[in-house]
């Protein structure tokens, strides 16, 4: 050792040169202490380094099971991300995404305390990472040189520039790209999940709003197709030739009132109709383009309703005329047959 050096003894009788004088018993102890100092501090560096194999042992176990639990992860993500826009999925399909997203979520909070436990683990093992396992090739010097080499190799250890031995950075690199995977996992299901729940409400809404959509074009359809069928039958009605009796004037006439009634019903349900387009066009309720041009459809058909009322309009005059005429003529005949028999 640095601090004694060895005294000669010689081996020819055991007990002749045992050392007599005090310089030499003094000697002796000094090199007894750096010894016993030696051992001490190898055993020491032993105790520590076989407390790092067991924590290499924990660490081991841990990084399998942080990795077996990734993998399914990992898998699902990549899978799910590969042509991923929850701006084109239906409200269902975002909500089947989220019960998805919301059990990967779950799986990481129920292993959480296992990922807790690997990165403790990891950073015990920070702390023995200049422990180093004592080696030498030489295995025939003395018990001293073999100390002084133990010694020698952990002052060596502790003074690298990395300080850091090899099994050590090699375990601490797995580690550590087995965090950055927890983490980025993590983060890409919290982001993912975010957005599908972001998007659940505004999907809802433009389903909603193409529900209601075909609800009010049915609507405009069928008051077309009404309103086609009033105007051919209108249209029949005041082409074709008038009667001479009153009785009969008086079914047209009573027929061309219930076709005006249901002109003037059609009449109330464009009001309706339009008004509920209005709404349903409001900026709040994020309407589709289909529902504003659907607005200027009705509008054209209004159009309509109004040409169709005021044939019915005229068409009624018209009758009412004719009946006004007929009445006449014959208060007129009454009048002069009686004058025609006195000739």
């Amino acid at each position: 050792t640095k601090n004694a050096q060895s005294p000669e003894i010689s081996h020819s009788t055991p007990l002749d040169h045992l050392p007599t004088s005090f310089e030499e018993i003094q000697n002796l102890n000094l090199f007894s202490n750096s010894v016993q100092r030696d051992i001490t501090s190898v055993s020491e560096k032993c105790q520590a380094y076989l407390l790092k194999l067991s924590n290499l042992v924990n660490l081991v176990k841990s990084i399998k099971e942080i990795e077996k639990i990734l993998m399914p992860i990992e898998k699902v993500l990549n899978e799910e991300f590969q042509d991923f826009d929850v701006a084109k999925l239906s409200a269902s399909q975002l909500k089947h995404q989220e019960r998805l997203y919301i059990g990967l979520q779950q799986s990481l909070i129920t292993y959480e305390q296992q990922y807790q436990n690997f990165t403790k683990l990891v950073e015990e093992m920070q702390n023995f990472a200049g422990i180093k396992m004592i080696q030498d090739n030489n295995f025939s010097f003395s018990v001293m040189e073999s100390i002084e080499s133990a010694t020698r190799d952990s002052k060596n250890s502790n003074s690298n520039s990395d300080g850091e031995s090899e099994d050590t950075r090699y375990f601490l690199e797995q580690s550590n790209n087995l965090n950055y995977r927890w983490n980025t996992v993590k983060t890409s299901i919290e982001i993912r999940l975010s957005d599908i729940q972001k998007q659940i409400p505004l999907a809802e809404q433009m389903e909603a709003n193409r529900s209601k959509h075909r609800i009010l074009n049915n609507r405009r359809d069928t008051l077309e197709r009404k309103i086609e069928m009033l105007e051919k039958t209108l249209l029949e009605r005041a082409s074709s030739s008038v009667v001479s009796e009153n009785a009969a004037i008086e079914i047209i006439i009573r027929s061309l009132q219930s076709i005006t009634t249901e002109i003037e019903s059609c009449g109330r349900q464009i009001v309706d109709l339009q008004t509920d387009i209005e709404e349903a066009c409001h900026n709040d309720n994020r309407p589709l383009p289909d529902t504003r041009e659907l607005n200027v459809q009705v509008q054209e058909l209004r159009q309509n309703w109004v040409s169709i009322q005021s044939l019915s309009s005229i068409f009624m005059k018209k009758l009412r005329n004719i009946q006004n005429i007929w009445t006449t003529v014959k208060i007129v005949e009454n009048i002069l047959k009686p004058m025609q028999n006195l000739g």
